[in-house]
């Protein structure tokens, strides 16, 4: 018996798969499936299934080797296989529309699934749902919300999902109720501007289509909180000068961007913005000061950290990542809020002494840079990862650094390992493999014994 199962239920044409084996998989891997072990994934055909398992044993099997593998195209092209993953099937409240047909309490249903089928529009019968909250069309030919979707006055989120849609209409003249809206995986070049039809709207999820430019009608969608536009063509801004009061959040991962030209000041109420894979080499543009929190720059081109970055007072978490950055500026320490700081994988090889006067910082993440040494660092430092440099000594400060939990030093030309490592007494991990560390010496042996004893996890 194969632990794979399927469902067939022909009056939604679905092809559904219990997603046990991906949760074993992606445990493995570290990656639970959003937390759960019985959903079901709907697929259009049981040939995209077979393809979806096929490219997830070559994902798993990439990752038993090389647990660092980059496996992002891969993941990509599996993601576009699934029609929906279905958490929690057999939540109560949840239906398909089969059962939404043969039902004679269809005022306990609050979520309403329509997937895969040829028809181009929502069925009178899900109307009578009166109690309704969320409605998911995906993978249908439907290209119009009509009238009577005001009928539902509790609806407040609306899923249109990998239905290779290039426009989509909205055939009524305002809505109150719905507050967030899933656009994802289409083909849409524009984002559709009957969504200024939603005066309530807070989350638009666009990502994943054919979008070029932030459009310059954005502004009008007021209540937005939340906007993604990752996994687009996206390279400039339409966006004016004017201020769009209430965003706070704003992905434009995953695009063409070469630099941030436009200015994000236009967002004041910005706190979390992520620019990741994209090709930023630089930017020219004000960054908005007052509430940005979290700023992602992971996978980008930049050569050094930008001026208007390091004067970010509030900023809490800067990703760095896989850049192009040779040095680290001294006006760094105009980031004097921030708790987390990753550099990893750049050209770095020499850091400030003004880092050491982030006094907020506990996360600091320099692996595979070019590091001789490290100055000495803020005592709050909690995780400290400088693997794969060119260290020849543990941290200069290293005895006053009593919050440690962890500490990476592998794979760097450190010969002794200090006895002012056995004084913190928070260390949980310490990983010094890939040094030429002699574990034969009997000052080294005692030390890591004395760590082992103490409950710390040594990698040597």
């Amino acid at each position: 018996m194969t632990p794979t199962s399927w469902l067939n239920d022909k009056t939604n044409n679905l092809h559904c798969v219990t997603s046990r084996v991906v949760f074993v998989m992606l445990a493995l891997m570290g990656q639970l499936l959003h937390g759960t072990s019985y959903g079901q994934l709907v697929f259009k055909s049981q040939s995209d299934s077979q393809q979806y398992w096929e490219l997830m044993r070559q994902i798993f099997s990439n990752l038993e080797r090389d647990p660092h593998h980059d496996n992002e195209a891969l993941y990509r092209k599996a993601e576009r296989l699934v029609i929906k993953e279905l958490v929690g099937f057999n939540t109560e409240g949840f239906a398909l529309l089969s059962q939404v047909e043969k039902s004679n309490r269809r005022d306990t249903i609050k979520c309403v699934g329509i997937y895969n089928l040829k028809i181009k529009k929502i069925p009178a019968v899900v109307f009578l749902c009166d109690n309704l909250v969320g409605i998911d069309i995906s993978g249908t030919k439907i290209k119009r919300l009509p009238e009577r979707i005001n009928q539902l006055k509790y609806l407040n989120r609306i899923s249109i999902n990998k239905s290779k849609h290039r426009k989509f209409k909205f055939n009524f003249q305002s809505n109150e109720s719905v507050k967030s809206i899933d656009l994802s995986y289409n083909t849409l070049r524009k984002i559709p501007r009957g969504l200024v039809k939603f005066r309530n709207l807070t989350h638009l999820n666009a990502s994943g289509n054919l979008i070029k430019k932030i459009p310059s009608s954005l502004p009008k969608l007021d209540r937005i909180t939340s906007l993604n536009l990752s996994f687009n063509r996206v390279t400039r801004s339409g966006l004016n000068s004017h201020d769009w009061v209430g965003l706070k959040n704003i992905n434009l991962s995953h695009n063409r961007l070469t630099s941030v030209s436009f200015s994000l000041a236009t967002f004041p109420d910005l706190e979390e913005c992520n620019l990741s894979y994209n090709n930023i080499s630089s930017i020219t543009s004000v960054l908005p000061s007052k509430r940005l929190f979290f700023l992602n720059l992971y996978s980008n081109k930049l050569k050094t950290i930008p001026s208007s970055v390091c004067i970010l007072e509030k900023l809490y978490g800067l990703d760095l990542s896989f850049n192009e950055i040779e040095m680290v500026p001294s006006s760094i320490i105009g980031l004097r809020g921030l708790t987390s700081l990753s550099i990893s994988n750049n050209f770095v090889n020499e850091l400030p002494n003004e880092i050491g006067s982030l006094d907020s910082l506990q996360n600091l993440y320099l692996d595979n840079n070019r590091l001789k040494y490290v100055p000495a660092l803020s005592r709050l430092i909690t995780k400290l990862h400088l693997q794969g440099n060119v260290l020849t000594e543990f941290p200069m400060n290293m005895s006053s650094l009593h919050n440690l939990h962890e500490l990476y030093v592998g794979n760097n030309r450190i010969a002794i390992i200090p006895q002012a490592i056995l004084s913190l007494d928070h260390l949980e991990s310490v990983f010094i493999d890939g040094n030429p560390i002699s574990t034969q010496d009997q000052v080294t042996q005692q030390v890591i014994m004395k760590l082992e004893n103490k409950g710390v996890v040594v990698k040597h």
